[in-house]
């Protein structure tokens, strides 16, 4: 008569605790991660307040991932609703100085100087998306910079706000469920 704790047995079901003991210890170091860096930002944005600093909000700019960054068509006209050119220009050098590149989606330029040229162009009327050809070479663009430095931050600007907004947000999407299929593979 077989045990059912056989040697064989109880070694698998040693090696199958081991292993969720280290999933568990790496997730647990993840969400302390995450903690510290929510921690960090929040203690960022209430020295910045306390300075009298514009916050990512009040220019107009949307972190969708710390390294992508959603940001209007910058403009030198004051005007309300306007992002200032010298406003968002100062906050990109002040925050990420000599990391940042930004992609204008638009179908007109601004003050490239002001971003020390760190600008590439992909022209295309602002509504609704660009052409599929460009939506490659963009996503290509985009995510070689990134891989290039994990500091690099991408900022991306459109024409229409929204339709800028929307494609970061899936590109980003996306980009997780690629990382989830080849975790749970």
């Amino acid at each position: 008569m077989s045990s059912f704790w056989s040697a064989d047995r109880t070694q698998e079901l040693k090696s199958g605790l081991w292993s969720l003991m280290a999933k568990v210890q790496e997730t647990a170091k993840d969400i302390g991660g995450k903690v510290q860096s929510t921690a960090r930002e929040v203690g960022e944005k209430v020295v910045a307040f306390a300075a009298g600093e514009p916050t990512p909000d009040e220019l107009g700019l949307l972190y969708i991932t710390p390294q992508l960054v959603a940001m209007p068509f910058p403009s030198s006209r004051a005007a309300l609703g306007v992002v200032s050119i010298d406003s968002v220009s100062h906050w990109l050098h002040t925050k990420h100085s000599g990391r940042f590149m930004v992609w204008n989606l638009a179908d007109k330029s601004f003050a490239y100087s002001k971003f020390d040229d760190q600008v590439i162009e992909f022209k295309f009327p602002g509504y609704p998306a660009p052409p599929l050809d460009k939506i490659f070479a963009i996503c290509k663009s985009i995510d070689a910079w990134l891989r290039a430095d994990p500091a690099n931050v991408a900022v991306v600007n459109c024409q229409v706000r929204f339709s800028c907004y929307h494609f970061l947000i899936k590109f980003r999407q996306e980009e997780e469920e690629l990382w989830l299929q080849l975790l749970v593979t």
